[in-house]
């Protein structure tokens, strides 16, 4: 039901079945939801309701989904072993990238040169952190003049 939920916004604004399902899936996942579900499931029933899937970031949204499926019984060690790693590679991947931007920046000294731009990097700020093995973040580089 979830699957259809999640589906419903992919409709287009003449397709009325699917504005239909959209309000049918809402209505019986909030239901559900009140329920006494597993606790898994009902994590799941409302993270799905808050936002759909295909409005959220999709690295953060990587992550969620690798801890939870972390917690699953029928949980496959070696595929959550291969996300962590594959989540982690692509996590130094961005870092380096920013790295090599942030240098490039400041030796073209852009900040002056674009009267325009801001001289910042904006990002924001997510600690994800499950453990010795699996660190990451996403970080917000601010320009202290802009600070109050």
């Amino acid at each position: 039901m979830v699957s259809l939920y999640e589906a419903s916004y992919y409709r287009f604004e003449w397709e009325s079945i699917m504005e239909e399902a959209r309000k049918f899936t809402t209505e019986n996942l909030k239901n559900l939801e009140s329920h006494d579900l597993e606790s898994k499931l009902a994590m799941e029933v409302k993270h799905a309701l808050e936002l759909p899937l295909h409005w959220r970031t999709p690295r953060l949204e990587a992550r969620w989904f690798i801890d939870v499926y972390e917690r699953r019984q029928d949980v496959n060690h070696i595929l959550i072993e291969f996300a962590k790693l594959a989540f982690n590679i692509v996590q130094e991947f961005y870092q380096q990238k920013r790295k090599q931007v942030s240098r490039w920046w400041k030796k073209y000294d852009l900040g002056e040169k674009l009267h325009f731009a801001r001289d910042m990097q904006a990002g924001s700020s997510i600690p994800v952190d499950s453990g010795d093995r699996f660190r990451a973040s996403v970080r917000i580089l601010e320009d202290t003049k802009y600070k109050d």
